[in-house]
């Protein structure tokens, strides 16, 4: 009914279609340079396989603030945490080392 109502009022001439400036296109994402997935192929069994690591900001005070760093190996369910000054590439890999 609505359809037939529609035509109807286009065809009469009072009802006209919106002009569009834009023509909305969806944007592709670009690769991430970081965290690259792993193949899911890629067996997991022995510890060690896959780590995750994860940072947090911990403020105690104003103007305090700690990096806490927690791995979670995912076969042997193991967590390893530690805290530092700064969340750096090297002090994660000193972390995971």
């Amino acid at each position: 009914m609505v359809g037939r109502i529609l035509a109807y009022l286009k065809a009469r001439g009072v009802l006209r279609e919106a002009i569009l400036s834009y023509i909305s296109v969806r944007k592709r994402h670009p690769k991430r340079p970081y965290a690259v997935r792993k193949p899911k192929e890629y067996p997991i069994t022995v510890p060690g396989d896959l780590v995750e690591l994860d940072t947090l900001d911990v403020r105690p005070l104003p103007g305090v603030v700690f990096k806490h760093f927690s791995s979670y190996d995912v076969v042997s369910r193991w967590n390893v945490i530690g805290i530092y000054r700064q969340s750096t590439a090297t002090t994660a890999k000193h972390f995971s080392g």
